[in-house]
């Protein structure tokens, strides 16, 4: 087993054969610790062609345990990354509180036995006393062993980064290629994917990228709890994309912490569906031709005047796309109190099953600013994002939003 605070090499055993292409995440995992959801909690999935012998399909939906006050256990059966050497393989994981001005996190992630993945969510309140919080988990894996059925787009890439700024588990969509940290100062992480950019990989410069931090604290909260790590600053090369990472604490003064960080532009999902070739393989695969992902996000720049209609042009770019109607699609914003914004991400396709996951993220420490996911609208795609400061009152900031939905 493995924490997310050790590194330890994901290698459990070789696949009999390699696959010559990546073909999306080995694993895709949601859980929206929110009630009521509709049915939309959560979903444990994976398409991969070639299961090992132990791991069949299809594998049951992630639950979670309260197992205290503001402790959680999510138990994802089956869902834990494919056998894969560590430079062919790795996984991610984000938490966003949601309703609240809690500080919700991972403290430990783990592999049972061979085929489950179990994690530990925390929540505590500002000034880091353990508090119960609605919260967003996600999770996937990916491994170029064991591949889904369409391409994977060469335009993402994440790592997990010690509070030392030594790397831990790590993916890149660029064949070793790698991740590169360096730590120059207290409280500061200069994190580089080599090889992935306008060139060497498949990043549009013009639909730019979002980036997403998810803090982890090792110790369940008791002295990094209220600690938040958030994305400076980034930017996307021909070569080679980098993002800053600032971590703080709550009186907003530099300090180490560990943290995920996700650089794409299809808000965690890099995720492509397509045809099969032979129709027959629908049936055979437990398929159907309209499973896919809507997926959208935000990075704003606003921090105007409160309105509660929709800003006409907001400083910000943003990504609103789904997998049957392809291209941009259009999105409202709304500023409408100190620290509240809403986001209506229009024109998404809402039928059948639906599995949500969305995340936050500020993009200033000043004072301790953490921002998290508001009040949610499932049946006209709304999403909440709301801005604290270190004592947990709200205020205005910039920050990333990120969305993802899958149906079948």
């Amino acid at each position: 087993m493995f924490a997310a605070a050790v590194l330890v090499a994901l290698m459990l055993g070789a696949p009999a054969r390699r696959a010559q292409a990546q073909q999306g995440p080995a694993m895709n995992s949601f859980f929206l610790n929110v009630k009521p959801t509709d049915g939309e909690c959560c979903a444990n999935v994976t398409f991969v062609q070639n299961l090992p012998p132990e791991r069949k399909q299809p594998v049951p939906a992630v639950t979670m345990e309260r197992i205290g006050k503001g402790k959680y256990v999510m138990l994802a059966a089956g869902a834990a990354p494919f056998p894969t050497a560590p430079d062919r393989g790795g996984f991610f994981v984000a938490v966003t509180a949601i309703a609240s001005n809690a500080h919700c996190f991972e403290s430990e992630t783990l592999i049972r036995g061979s085929r489950d993945l179990v994690g530990t969510v925390n929540c505590v309140d500002p000034r880091g006393v353990p508090i119960d919080s609605e919260f967003s988990w996600s999770y996937r894996a990916d491994s170029y062993d064991f591949v889904q059925f369409t391409v994977l787009p060469k335009n993402f890439g994440y790592t997990q980064v010690f509070a030392d700024g030594k790397v831990g588990i790590y993916f890149s969509p660029i064949p070793g290629a790698g991740v590169q940290v360096q730590h120059p100062e207290r409280g500061l992480f200069k994190v580089k994917f080599p090889r992935l950019g306008t060139a060497g990989g498949g990043i549009d410069r013009k639909l730019g990228a979002g980036v997403l931090v998810s803090n982890i604290c090792a110790d369940r909260g008791v002295s990094c709890g209220t600690n938040t790590c958030i994305p400076s600053a980034s930017s996307v090369g021909a070569g080679a994309s980098t993002v800053e990472i600032r971590c703080a604490d709550r009186s907003g003064a530099p300090v180490d912490n560990a943290f995920r960080v996700f650089l794409g532009q299809e808000a965690l999902n890099s995720q492509s569906f397509g045809k099969f070739a032979n129709p027959n393989d629908y049936k055979k695969f437990h398929q159907h031709y309209n499973e896919g992902t809507n997926f959208g996000w935000v990075t704003s720049s606003e921090k105007g005047a409160t309105s509660k209609e929709p800003l006409p042009n907001p400083e910000m770019t943003f990504l609103n796309k789904g997998k049957d109607q392809p291209g941009p699609r259009k999105i409202d914003y709304f500023h409408l109190a100190p620290g509240k914004y809403r986001v209506k991400f229009r024109d998404q396709l809402v039928y059948g099953q639906t599995y949500w996951s969305m995340h936050a993220t500020a993009r200033e420490t000043d004072g301790g600013t953490y921002c998290n996911v508001g009040d949610i609208d499932y049946r006209t795609v709304e999403i909440g994002v709301n801005c604290f400061d270190g004592n947990g009152a709200p205020r205005d900031a910039t920050w990333f939003l990120g969305m993802r939905r899958l149906y079948n």
